[in-house]
């Protein structure tokens, strides 16, 4: 395990991410440490732009089990897990079924690949992300919550809300998840695009609202 610049390990990312073929980045688990770089790596450029400069080392030993990830930065070392929050309902096993039915399907008869798509495509619907998204975000965390982690007291928690939405209002979240302020260390969610501080302490800063965070280079 070693500390790099959140931008080198995005860019990697990239990279990795391009010499796999669409489907296989979400339907083969061997391609998930990727996903869980990028996770660590995206938070890492919107901590460097918003907070402090810093690095970060996705936990690749088995010295310390319930960090997915670290963050070095204003002089301390800060451990994190992650977790995705999905819309409700949404089943990731379910996907990478259907996904993989619709790999075979586009190999099999290239010229019906608008068809196969059509069956696993689903309609944008970000006002229901941006109704909903406070309660699924608050889910998210409950579950982590609810793993009991031995030293949960020195550790962060990272929410990727990998969902569609608009204009979530960070206060609603706030309120909604408040019972598990003290659960963590401080607590952060990104998206696609953005990255905000739902809770946090003095030591490691806080992003106060949302902010755009789009990798570009």
């Amino acid at each position: 395990m070693y500390f790099r610049d959140p931008v080198d390990i995005l860019m990697e990312c990239r990279e990795e991410q391009a010499s796999i073929p669409a489907t296989n980045i979400i339907t083969d688990p061997e391609h998930r440490p990727c996903q869980e770089k990028w996770c660590a790596a995206t938070f890492g450029s919107g901590y460097s732009k918003y907070v402090s400069l810093c690095r970060v080392a996705v936990n690749d030993s088995l010295d310390r089990k319930d960090a997915d990830f670290f963050l070095e930065a204003r002089g301390g070392v800060f451990p994190f897990q992650t977790t995705e929050c999905m819309r409700e309902g949404r089943k990731r096993d379910e996907e990478y079924r259907k996904l993989g039915e619709v790999k075979r399907g586009i190999e099999v008869e290239p010229e019906r690949v608008a068809e196969f798509l059509s069956t696993v495509l689903t309609p944008y619907r970000p006002v229901l992300g941006s109704e909903k998204g406070p309660e699924w975000i608050e889910t998210a965390i409950a579950r982590k919550v609810k793993k009991q982690y031995a030293v949960s007291e020195g550790l962060n928690l990272l929410v990727y809300a990998n969902f569609e939405a608009k204009g979530m209002d960070v206060r609603v979240i706030r309120e909604r998840a408040k019972a598990h302020r003290d659960k963590f260390a401080s607590i952060w969610i990104i998206t696609d695009r953005h990255i905000c501080t739902l809770f946090s302490n003095e030591l490691i800063g806080e992003v106060t609202g949302w902010e755009v965070n789009v990798f570009r280079r």
